[in-house]
């Protein structure tokens, strides 16, 4: 019994361990994010040079109303933005959607996890 204790025990602290790490990740998410700000919105507007990235883990690419002037590359793509397809796209969007506008790249891995962690946040 009290072996069972420790190991759930040690369970939870591992996963409290585990979220701490994760909203750390997001903080420099956030951090590194400061850099998309000139043309992407956390608020829900969109701004001329790019849409809201507010609630966009989970959502289809091209889908804001507000904003007018996504790319027909992406419009076309049939992607949803997961983590993973996030993460494939700021590492390379000329490479992963032929034809986007999004110029920017993040190659940097740590950099480009941490922004997507930031961004899972945005609900």
């Amino acid at each position: 019994m009290t072996h069972r204790i420790v190991s759930l025990a040690m369970l939870s602290l591992c996963g409290a361990l585990s979220l701490s790490a994760h909203a750390q990740t997001a903080q420099e998410g956030k951090a590194a994010f400061v850099a998309c700000t000139g043309c992407h919105s956390v608020d829900g507007s969109a701004k001329p040079t790019g849409p809201t990235l507010k609630g966009i883990v989970g959502r289809k690419a091209a889908s804001v109303a507000a904003y007018r002037n996504y790319s027909a590359a992406l419009r076309g793509s049939k992607i949803t933005w997961t983590a993973q397809e996030l993460d494939a796209y700021l590492k390379a969007p000329s490479t992963r959607v032929k034809g986007t506008t999004m110029m920017i790249a993040t190659p940097d891995e740590k950099r480009r996890k941490a922004i997507v962690a930031y961004l899972a946040t945005l609900k």
